[in-house]
């Protein structure tokens, strides 16, 4: 019996080796898709802090009557 697994085991050990490959793979996309998604709001936040800074700014210039 331990013999059987044994040998079941060598043969199993390819067809994992690619399944955990590729889980950690799909791991490592989503990891970089929430780094991505993450560094975008960011990024998107603070160029709308930035125009939202300019255009206050702008803003007193532009009510003054």
């Amino acid at each position: 019996m331990s013999s059987d697994k044994q040998e079941s085991k060598s043969h199993e050990s390819k067809p994992r080796q690619w399944a955990s490959k590729v889980e950690h793979g799909s791991d490592k996309i989503n990891e970089q898709l929430d780094n991505i998604e993450n560094g975008f709001e960011k990024g998107v936040k603070k160029s709308y802090d930035g125009t939202k800074k300019a255009f206050k700014n702008l803003k007193p210039h532009h009510h003054e009557k």
